[in-house]
């Protein structure tokens, strides 16, 4: 898929999460916008009752990882959302902070959210014996009133107040009358660069997808530890790992396919960490490069590999050329991130690189890792040079942007909708054979019959037996469960 960053809806309020009120102190103060927080901990129980009594926030979701790697609970109080994770093997972020006085191992190096009421919450922590500044400080410059307090585990909290005009005076001791607060500024965001702390001082409003994670789909599946910030791992099959992009709103996911004599990657990513790096700590055998199409966000690493195999269309040829700043550099926008990015990449840095193709194919074509052997399907539609991937010995089929759970889009400049239903019909085929699909967004394991259902409803939003709903920018939208089809109304087909 490629996804382009149109909008951002923001956290809205979901009816019936009341917020837990524990005294007159902490109902004095309410979260002023929305604000989604992420921080690791060590005592997982123990920090869901800290931010409980101390904040008001009640527990929406529990999700605990089968492999044992770690538990989420994700808490709320209006539209302020706290994710709380204890992984059981937890690290620095970057080690270089470690030394710094008060810098403790666990979350990042600071969070925040804005309020309305920042002295009464000032007041309020104090009161509960909370480790925080002696004063509530005024930056002028960004017209906000601030202080910081820790949890339990010594991660930094950044409470905002917006005071407009009256922020050109002297700094605002808590327990001095406040003023009725004015409407909240929306909180910066800045992305890590070089230069700044290698995890971000990152305070943020942002988009609803953040707080879906992790995905359900994952809780199941045994989590691949690795060094990236950047990168999640996962094992999903025999010799298959997935390699997700969790913070980055397209969630791509490229596939590690392991043989005995090489191992095939199965799409690059985005290319804003380098996945060369990623891979050569999972396997040290040889490494060709597949795309299941060339959007720039499945061939952000092609650069980095020697051995690159396309299709020979012409669309591919061009996508060999890369991407400009102009044409991707929303993609590492604030609004596009669930967190900071790696050092050194910019949203005016961020390109998709050039690459080569050395050997250009056919539908057909296999490929042998020695021993197991992967056939090429050309599955047009999507794109020209659109294909599947399918290892017939296990039933494993990799089918790209034409199957993923979740809104596919089939309205983009170049979508070839007669060629797109002809692949459906090709790929549901396949359904009897198969035992597992494995798409390149959002989730990384489907199952088959998922296939048989896209063919069903691609049949029915074209005949008209299959009803869809307008949306608000004038597309047609499909739902079918897990995932759903994104077309322009009938008369612009």
């Amino acid at each position: 898929m490629i996804r382009r960053l149109v909008a951002v809806a923001l956290l809205a309020l979901s009816p019936g999460l009341a917020p837990r009120v524990a005294g007159q102190g902490m109902a004095s103060w309410t979260p002023a916008g929305p604000a989604f927080v992420q921080i690791s901990v060590s005592d997982l129980e123990a920090s869901v009752e800290w931010y409980s009594r101390v904040l008001g926030l009640d527990v929406v979701r529990e999700v605990d990882y089968g492999d044992g790697s770690a538990s989420v609970r994700l808490l709320r109080r209006d539209d302020l959302v706290v994710e709380l994770i204890a992984h059981a093997d937890p690290i620095a972020l970057d080690p270089s902070l470690a030394d710094r006085p008060g810098f403790r191992s666990l979350g990042l190096f600071k969070s925040g959210f804005f309020v309305e009421g920042i002295e009464a919450l000032h007041e309020w922590l104090a009161a509960q014996s909370v480790e925080t500044d002696a004063r509530i400080g005024t930056d002028g410059a960004l017209a906000m009133r601030t202080f910081i307090f820790r949890d339990p585990d010594g991660n930094r909290l950044q409470a905002f107040e917006s005071c407009e005009a009256s922020c050109g005076g002297p700094e605002v001791r808590a327990g001095a009358p406040a003023a009725a607060p004015a409407a909240p500024a929306a909180a910066p965001v800045t992305p890590a660069t070089a230069g700044g702390p290698a995890a971000g001082e990152f305070s943020a409003v942002l988009p609803h997808w953040c707080a879906d994670h992790p995905r359900p789909g994952y809780a199941s599946l045994a989590r691949i530890p690795v060094a990236s910030e950047w990168f999640e791992v996962y094992a999903v099959g025999n010799g298959v790992y997935a390699i997700y992009e969790p913070n980055q709103w397209q969630e791509v996911i490229s596939y590690l396919i392991l043989g005995s004599e090489r191992a095939l990657l199965f799409d690059t990513g985005m290319g804003i960490a380098s996945i060369r790096e990623l891979v050569s700590g999972l396997t040290g055998l040889p490494v060709v490069v597949l795309n299941s199409h060339t959007h720039f966000d499945h061939v952000g690493g092609n650069w980095e590999f020697d051995h690159v195999i396309g299709m020979e269309t012409e669309f591919t040829r061009e996508s060999a050329a890369g991407s400009p700043n102009e044409e991707v550099r929303e993609e590492v926008s604030t609004a596009a991130l669930c967190g900071p990015l790696p050092a050194g990449v910019t949203e005016d840095s961020y390109v998709g690189r050039p690459f080569e193709v050395a050997e250009f194919v056919t539908d057909g074509h296999r490929i042998s890792l020695g021993p197991r052997t992967l056939e090429i399907l050309h599955v047009p539609g999507h794109t020209d040079d659109a294909i599947a991937l399918l290892d017939r010995e296990t039933g494993y089929l990799w089918t790209g942007d034409t199957f993923y759970e979740g809104p596919i889009w089939l309205f983009w400049p170049g979508t070839d909708l007669a060629a797109y239903g002809r692949s459906t019909e090709r790929l549901a085929a396949l359904v009897p054979e198969l035992t597992r699909v494995f798409p390149a967004h959002n989730t990384p394991v489907a199952d088959p019959v998922r296939l048989t259902e896209l063919r069903d409803a691609f049949r029915g939003a074209l005949d008209g037996t299959l009803e869809g709903v307008v949306r608000e920018d004038g597309l047609v939208s499909y739902e079918v469960g897990s995932f759903s089809l994104l077309l322009q109304p009938p008369d612009r087909r």
